[in-house]
């Protein structure tokens, strides 16, 4: 039911109950009851048809939000390579695999995509489109900042792998010596 058919309930209830009201004692008890009971049978269907009207309400105002919310983030894209629109963090620089160009087309979704097989390739989430090639930045905190962390990390790194390596020469000599 829609909202027209439940106001028409309604009117159908408000006529119901002025016949009631203008019946003289005199009539009939059995008319009074057949009266009341097309009174209930209207208000029954109007409080139907609004529940049905509210329910389709509360749903187109879920799809205004995600309509607003994916407009917002539309604004927060910026042009990338191949003409790809990418997420743009605090600062404005490009974040990530670029957006889906068909979800953003088509649905006015923003999906960001996925690597797909190599990192050239992505892959919607979505719609399971494909696109290569594609370029995918990194977070500028990862990739730049101050030169002592960023040589620090590669000490780490490096002092990690050597200790790694010297483990497992161990095990190495010792299945050796274990066997000889």
């Amino acid at each position: 039911m829609d909202l027209a058919s439940g106001m028409a309930a309604v009117g159908q209830a408000i006529s119901i109950t002025k016949s009631l009201r203008d019946l003289e004692k005199s009539y009939d008890a059995a008319l009074y009851k057949s009266r009341m009971v097309e009174l209930l049978e209207a208000l029954i269907e109007a409080k139907s048809a609004l529940a049905d009207a509210k329910q389709t309400i509360e749903e187109k105002q879920r799809q205004i939000e995600a309509l607003r919310e994916a407009f917002g983030e539309s604004t927060d894209l910026a042009l990338g390579d191949g003409d790809y629109k990418y997420k743009v963090d605090a600062d404005g620089c490009r974040v990530g695999f670029p957006v889906c160009p068909k979800c953003e087309a088509t649905a006015g979704k923003i999906v960001q995509l996925k690597q797909d097989v190599s990192y050239r390739k992505a892959k919607c989430p979505v719609c399971d489109s494909s696109f290569s090639p594609v370029t995918c930045y990194l977070p500028q905190s990862e990739v730049t900042g101050d030169i002592d962390t960023v040589a620090k990390r590669i000490r780490d790194n490096q002092q990690k792998a050597t200790e790694r390596m010297a483990e497992v020469n161990n095990r190495s000599s010792w299945v050796d010596s274990r066997f000889r």
